[in-house]
């Protein structure tokens, strides 16, 4: 079994995507300025493969890899491009642009691929450029067939929820966003449910929580997990505070099934987590 661990090129951040093959080990593939995609071999630190993207910005080099590990497709050139190159080849197979014209569009980390490898989802935010205004557009999620090649365009638009970053799709084929909530989203025909109640969470003891969903953890566990920060009162009148916590809200991506939990006191600054695979 080999493994992957993906990261940034502003912030490292852990992901997993396996892979089968005889030469079985973890590889670290991350972005990196002025134009490079890095694949590390974990264990012995060493850089074994320096691909060229070929982009115009490498930043800010949001990263997921293919569920075959061949693939890392990643967010590029300011929010706007997704390019895909074969990491074993350094050959890009892969490339949408998402702008065109006077409108400019940016995806806020929000990328991701279908559990059997063969579409790519973004949720873009479009701006469409005036000449003496910028007009604000509705948010699109955009589906992309995988094998579409070096000029691909959507094969499906369907609204999105506004402020979407981070994105994971599950076995069934649902795709869920962080938000304002985590929302689950059928691609086939774009009907959006919330998965986790997030700032609409019904807790009154608690302050509403602090999400930063902004670093991809990958799928190497089976699941969607965000962290959040929230105060915790001695009642529901919310004057006397208790405690502040550390919690997260996962996604199951084999089931489904959805937790929201506390599991620390705030004492020290988090950005993402993977549960332990080995625990």
């Amino acid at each position: 079994m080999k493994t992957f661990l993906t990261g940034l090129s502003l912030a490292l951040a852990g992901a997993l995507a396996p892979a089968t093959g005889a030469e079985a080990r973890d590889l670290l593939v991350t972005v990196a300025r002025p134009d490079n995609l890095y694949v590390i071999d974990a264990a012995s630190r060493e850089v074994i493969k320096d691909c060229k993207i070929g982009s115009e910005h490498a930043t800010p080099g949001i990263t997921v890899m293919s569920p075959d590990g061949h693939v890392a497709y990643m967010l590029l050139d300011r929010w706007q491009n997704v390019v895909g190159v074969n990491i074993d080849t350094c050959e890009r197979v892969f490339f949408a642009r998402q702008s065109e014209d006077k409108v400019i569009r940016r995806s806020i980390a929000s990328i991701t691929v279908s559990r059997d490898g063969t579409r790519l989802y973004t949720v873009r935010n479009p701006v469409r450029h005036h000449a003496d205004h910028y007009e604000v557009m509705e948010p699109e999620f955009a589906v992309f067939d995988t094998a579409a090649g070096l000029d691909a365009k959507p094969i499906a638009i369907h609204p999105a929820p506004r402020r979407s970053t981070l994105m994971a799709a599950d076995d069934t084929g649902k795709v869920y966003i962080a938000g304002h909530d985590i929302y689950a989203v059928d691609p086939e025909t774009g009907e959006t449910g919330v998965a986790i109640a997030n700032a609409s969470w019904d807790r009154p003891t608690y302050s509403g929580p602090d999400v930063l969903a902004f670093w991809p953890i990958g799928t190497q566990n089976d699941e969607f997990m965000l962290l959040y920060s929230a105060a915790v009162f001695t009642d529901e009148k919310q004057e006397e505070l208790a405690d502040f916590v550390w919690g997260y809200e996962t996604v199951d991506l084999k089931t489904g099934a959805t937790e929201i939990k506390d599991f620390a006191s705030f004492e020290v600054i988090m950005f993402s987590a993977v549960r332990n695979p080995n625990a």
